[in-house]
């Protein structure tokens, strides 16, 4: 079968949602399906075309950059073309283009799917909410043209303001959670290597974002350091110019110098890093603020 892709962000791009598409689509091609990608060129320093894991990625230029979106000029010339050779459409919101490829799609006469992650809601400021209105209107109409909805579960689905407008349409499918079961020597060197001993380990994996609430962890810091004056977090995931998120950096970046001898960033971790992460940790966090996380 040939399978059309299309999203905002794709690998190298580290997200859930990069995550979830680049375990499907690979394992799809490994089946024998052609995959195709249709996505953002969001670093000019990416090559256009290229083959990843046996899926094409086509990467179209970016104009400039609209809060977290992007505007692809030729975006249109890209999803006419590979509609037309692709057996079904798959598209994974949220994404401004969708409603036009999804649009083609029903045109064409090809089946349309689309999954959606979770609810778009932006920081503050008059562009960001601009940019939310015209999301969920593009939302709405890529809505109108999928013949089946994915989310991820069911709970989800029904109290989404989203979801629920479309819940006849809705088929519920667990994400690809990929992760080994932790390697005692492994899990050593990952101690070792962070220095981890006689601490009290804090775990968090997430993007450095908004709407993940950093900053309610360090704000408890204090009350938990007074309790476990060991305690140290350790950070695992994007932390380094993360689209989007570069002013919420740069407002987090003295208390993380102020808690630096108890917070460490460890960076992106393949799976057997991951396992070896969870093994370390004494509790895990997720303080997010944004009432859309969907799974």
């Amino acid at each position: 079968m040939k399978i059309l892709i299309a999203l905002t962000y794709y690998r190298p791009h580290i997200s859930g949602l990069t995550i979830y598409v680049e375990r499907v689509a690979g394992a799809l091609a490994a089946r024998g399906h052609e995959v195709q990608i249709l996505t953002s060129q969001y670093d000019r320093a990416l090559p256009p075309v290229e083959v990843r894991d046996g899926v094409k990625v086509r990467r179209v230029p970016v104009l400039m950059r609209i809060s977290k979106g992007v505007l692809m000029p030729t975006i249109g010339l890209w999803a006419t073309k590979l509609v037309r050779w692709a057996e079904v459409v798959w598209l994974h919101l949220p994404q401004f283009d969708a409603a036009g490829i999804g649009l083609r799609g029903r045109l064409f006469g090809k089946p349309v799917v689309l999954t959606y992650h979770c609810d778009i809601r932006l920081p503050p400021g008059f562009l960001n909410r601009a940019a939310n209105v015209v999301v969920h209107l593009m939302d709405h109409a890529a809505a109108w043209t999928a013949d089946a909805i994915v989310a991820y579960t069911e709970d989800y689905a029904r109290h989404s303001p989203y979801l629920s407008k479309y819940i006849r349409k809705v088929r519920i499918i667990p994400p690809p959670v990929q992760v080994p079961p932790p390697e005692p020597a492994r899990a050593a060197a990952f101690r070792q290597k962070w220095g981890l001993d006689g601490q009290v380990v804090i775990g968090m994996m997430a993007r450095l974002a908004a709407e993940k609430g950093v900053e309610y962890l360090l704000g408890a810091l204090p009350h938990i350091l007074a309790v476990h004056p060991s305690a140290r977090v350790l950070f695992a995931g994007p932390y380094k110019n993360v689209v989007g998120e570069a002013a919420y950096a740069r407002r987090l970046q003295p208390l993380f110098e102020r808690y630096r001898d108890h917070w460490s960033f460890v960076g992106v971790l393949d799976p057997a890093e991951t396992a070896a992460f969870f093994a370390n940790c004494h509790v895990t966090v997720l303080p997010s603020i944004n009432a859309t996380e969907s799974f």
